[in-house]
């Protein structure tokens, strides 16, 4: 199997625009600045963030970014906001575009819009060995006097080894909901899976397509083209690529504990979850079947310490903040329902076994399996 490459640096450009003239949405900055926690973590060592972003700072950004890509790096860029497309161009619409029917929209998209080709052959002309398209837009269709009712963005061809990746399928739209409350459809799921390490992108992106398809009921189809020739991982788990010889002659010597490695609230916490995990599985039924795995979908003891940390970021608790049973009950509210939506149909059949006393989960909880 090939291998994937090592990149000098990765860099990332993420715009996300809430605030519109008309038609505003909702949830692109949480969009935008969850993938950009993400990507640092994941080893991006330049994340440019732009919000709510008008014309003239948008081209400021790219230019930019454009500017510090060496042909060592992979790059990404990614939008979230509102895009349109007219005879075959695509533009990403700024916070500042309003459009007033006094001309052709097609003709005011020219100078108050960002074009996508305009970007990508900036990017395109640093030479960059990997580059990566992802346009999570809420589409709506361009106003012309002559008719046009073209929606979504149009089909792009892919420069040498770029990948192109829309929330939705070309010609189509994509919705501004929600299921968590906080990020879109399709950013919920490219955030679950963007930093699984040792994953192809591609990989990850046909399952984003599979879950977001399943979840709107096929209403909202992700989209992807691509003319990669490699394996491209976002992040891996070969520790000789992030660390100095020192602290790896420290790995082959000793095994390191993951309780060692996170903060003592976040392992408390984890391990309380993972008791109420434990009372899922029934004492009567063999030692093979089932086991947490079974029961949710990419289970590990690690998943439950990443999720108790994903947790206190997004609900801003701080290891620094008083511990006090409510904040802690906030965190593992939110892990249940992340586990719970996460749960195989095991799930509930595994419960109908099981007395009052054997597991303390309520009817609501197994009803809220069902209904998954």
């Amino acid at each position: 199997m090939t291998s994937s490459p090592v990149y000098q640096c990765k860099r990332a450009l993420i715009i996300g625009i809430n605030t519109y003239q008309n038609n505003s949405l909702n949830y692109c900055i949480n969009d935008a600045k969850d993938l950009m926690t993400t990507l640092n973590r994941i080893g991006f060592k330049e994340v440019l963030l732009g919000v709510d972003c008008k014309r003239t700072k948008f081209l400021q950004m790219v230019e930019t970014f454009a500017g510090r890509i060496k042909p060592t790096d992979l790059t990404l860029f990614y939008f979230s906001g509102h895009g349109k497309q007219y005879e075959n161009e695509n533009y990403l619409l700024p916070s500042d575009y309003d459009y007033d029917y006094s001309t052709r929209e097609s003709i005011y998209l020219l100078d108050n819009a960002v074009s996508v080709q305009y970007i990508m052959k900036k990017i395109y002309h640093r030479y960059c060995p990997v580059t990566i398209f992802i346009f999570d837009c809420c589409r709506t269709n361009v106003r012309t006097k002559g008719g046009s009712d073209q929606q979504g963005l149009s089909p792009m061809h892919a420069s040498p080894e770029t990948l192109i990746a829309y929330a939705c399928a070309p010609g189509a739209v994509a919705v501004d909901e929600t299921r968590n409350g906080r990020n879109g459809y399709f950013a919920e799921h490219l955030l679950k899976h963007i930093a699984t390490p040792n994953n192809d992108i591609e990989d990850i992106l046909k399952i984003v397509a599979r879950e977001v398809k399943l979840q709107t009921s096929g209403f909202q189809v992700p989209f992807r083209t691509s003319s990669l020739t490699e394996k491209v991982c976002l992040v891996t788990s070969n520790v000789q690529g992030q660390y100095d010889s020192p602290f790896l002659n420290r790995f082959e010597k000793h095994t390191i504990d993951i309780q060692t490695l996170i903060h003592e609230r976040h392992w408390l916490l984890s391990r309380e979850l993972y008791g109420w995990l434990e009372n899922c599985l029934p004492n009567n039924l063999g030692s093979n079947f089932p086991l947490l795995q079974h029961l949710f979908v990419d289970y590990s003891q690690d998943q439950l310490c990443s999720l108790v940390i994903e947790a206190c970021e997004q609900l801003n608790i701080s290891t620094d903040d008083e511990n006090t049973p409510e904040k802690n009950l906030q965190v593992i509210n939110y892990c249940q329902e992340k586990l719970l939506r996460a749960a195989s149909f095991d799930l509930p059949l595994t419960l109908s076994t099981q007395t009052s006393s054997e597991c303390f989960l309520t009817e609501k909880t197994i009803l809220f399996t069902i209904g998954q």
